[in-house]
């Protein structure tokens, strides 16, 4: 595997993981910045779920390369659905900008695991 995708999977797995633990701890940033979209308290672990399974598939695919593919192709779905959200209640690029780039990272990851196949 290139070390481009290497390194790709593995910011984006941490990053993912980083982020559903601020959903876990209820961290005061994180949920005022989902909550602003329209998600619920009650989602929150939830969507912190879908960060960590996310995340640890794309590092399964170091081992199984199908997984890290699919990992990566849900992170970068999750990550652009959190850009519409901001988007669709009018928030500006200081609130999409992270998640916009963690959809990019994802999706770099996923073609670069995918080329590697």
């Amino acid at each position: 595997m290139p070390i481009a995708a290497a390194v790709l999977s593995i910011v984006i797995s941490l990053a993912a993981i980083a982020s559903a633990l601020g959903k876990f701890s209820r961290n005061p940033r994180v949920v005022e910045g989902v909550t602003g979209v329209g998600v619920t308290d009650a989602q929150l672990p939830m969507l912190g779920a879908l960060e960590v399974l996310g995340g640890v598939a794309v590092l399964l695919g170091f081992a199984l390369p199908a997984l890290g593919v699919a990992g990566a192709i849900g992170l970068t779905l999750y990550f652009l659905g959190a850009v519409i959200a901001h988007l669709r209640v009018g928030d500006g690029p200081d609130a999409f900008g992270a998640p916009l780039l963690l959809a990019l990272v994802a999706a770099a990851a996923a073609v670069t695991r995918a080329l590697t196949i």
